[in-house]
């Protein structure tokens, strides 16, 4: 639920719920009465296809107040077959109504430890796809668009694949304008590079070459930033902040003053220097500009690997304020639940065809599974059969994903499917002969090496 003049969020009903029958756990398709007090809810044991699935559908009672369930689910289309619903309706003065916003005392679904440590100056926030990402409790929620191969990750962070996120238009330009106002910013955010020998931007206020104001990017292990100043020319002043040392999650935080740039890594001061980075000028030249994540307007190279728990201030964080964030997101990211990644290089045996826009309708987005052959094995526990299934992207963002072509070697990056419970309410085309025994993985659509897809070596 969302209240619209807040942007508040809510959960109604969740997966798997305990208002819902055991075993129809899956939900779709909601409708809410016009008092706000009955929902409409599809329910499936996990099933996905909208022509053989069985659904059936439930009616719950709802509290108008704050659009929580006050009863157990009611079964009123019990039906193996396909199953439709009316729009559920009480004639007006059989329940009361109500606005349908939350009081201030009702839970969120989201904790309120989500919170960053510190909110003063905040210009930006986006944590997580499952935190509040809003800069004040009143405040509207950053909402990040995807466009081509990028996705959430069981994290709930940016996976980025050779895709983007981008911000909205107005998140850019109040992003520029607290900025400007200060002619100050700190830059905080976790990465995750697919490889360290990668080019590509990071994070970038840019509406493209030489109409930028700051650009994030990597070049192999180097962190670069390039920030438009009114002392610099218009591509910017490059300046190195940051080297990777391998492909872990890291925490890089930069802030800005004129005259001073000051970089640090896991909370140390990249580098090892104590000295600040002279780069002169200020903020004057800046104007509001796109705001994108793992690429930038008017550059082919897109960045690959995860990002989240991006935050922007328009004033240099203190050296505690720098110390607790680093610790916060230290603990953070230690307390992921691991999943056993592998990287190999594989040759394609058989693909299920991949649906088109209409056999998915209403969704934007499908899985497709593949069957190939390990040809070799370089990272990660051993796969041990020679054979394996594979889930990946075959359509996202309306855009059909190509498949990789036969006769060809490609180097994946692949994590348990059984991981993966972000995947859970996407569309899967799974045409493939059933197999005992074959793992099943998730293609992470990045490479440790290459470029996803690239072909790395030929029969």
């Amino acid at each position: 639920a969302l209240d619209l003049a807040t942007r508040r969020s809510w959960t109604v009903l969740e997966k798997a719920d305990p208002h819902l029958p055991a075993g129809r756990g899956y939900v779709y398709f909601p409708m809410l009465s016009n008092d706000n007090s009955l929902l409409a809810v599809g329910a499936s044991p996990g099933e996905h296809d909208h022509f053989r699935a069985d659904y059936d559908i439930f009616v719950l009672e709802l509290d108008p107040a704050t659009l929580l369930p006050r009863s157990p689910a009611k079964a009123i289309a019990p039906n193996p077959a396909i199953d439709r619903f009316p729009d559920p309706f009480r004639p007006a003065g059989a329940t009361p109504g109500a606005s349908g916003t939350p009081p201030s005392t009702m839970p969120l679904s989201r904790p309120a430890a989500d919170a960053t440590a510190t909110a003063r100056g905040l210009v930006f926030l986006w944590q997580r796809a499952d935190a509040e990402n809003r800069l004040s409790p009143s405040g509207a929620s950053e909402v990040l668009t995807a466009e081509g191969l990028a996705w959430i990750d069981r994290y709930r962070a940016m996976a980025l694949g050779g895709g983007r996120f981008s911000a909205d238009s107005n998140s850019g330009r109040r992003l520029v304008d607290g900025l400007v106002a200060k002619h100050q910013m700190t830059l905080s955010l976790v990465l995750t590079p697919a490889s360290l020998q990668q080019r590509g931007v990071i994070v970038a206020s840019s509406d493209g070459p030489r109409a930028g104001n700051f650009i994030l990017r990597q070049e192999g292990d180097r962190i670069l930033l390039d920030l438009r100043t009114s002392d610099s020319p218009k591509e910017g002043t490059t300046t190195e902040v940051a080297r990777l040392r391998s492909t872990a999650p890291v925490h890089l935080l930069l802030t800005f003053s004129p005259g001073r740039l000051e970089a640090f890594v896991d909370g140390a001061k990249s580098g090892g220097s104590e000295r600040p980075i002279p780069v002169a000028g200020d903020f004057f030249p800046w104007k509001p500009r796109a705001l994108t994540f793992g690429g930038a307007e008017g550059q082919s190279e897109r960045w690959r690997g995860t990002l989240s728990e991006v935050a922007i201030w328009a004033r240099p964080l203190a050296a505690a304020e720098i110390a607790g964030e680093s610790a916060r997101l230290r603990k953070l990211v230690d307390s992921r639940p691991a999943a056993e990644r592998i990287v190999v290089d594989v040759r394609l045996r058989a693909s299920s065809p991949t649906p088109t826009l209409d056999q998915i309708s209403p969704y934007r987005e499908a899985l497709v599974v593949d069957e190939v052959e390990v040809v070799r094995q370089h990272a990660g526990p051993a796969v041990g059969v020679p054979r394996l299934r594979v889930v990946r992207w075959g359509i996202l963002d309306r855009q059909t994903v190509p498949a990789a072509a036969n006769g060809v070697t490609y180097r994946l990056v692949l994590e348990p499917f059984s991981a993966q419970p972000q995947l859970e309410p996407f569309f899967l085309a799974d045409r493939l002969p059933a197999s005992t025994g074959l793992p099943i993985f998730f293609d992470l659509g990045a490479s440790a090496t290459e470029d996803p897809g690239r072909p790395i070596l030929r029969r």
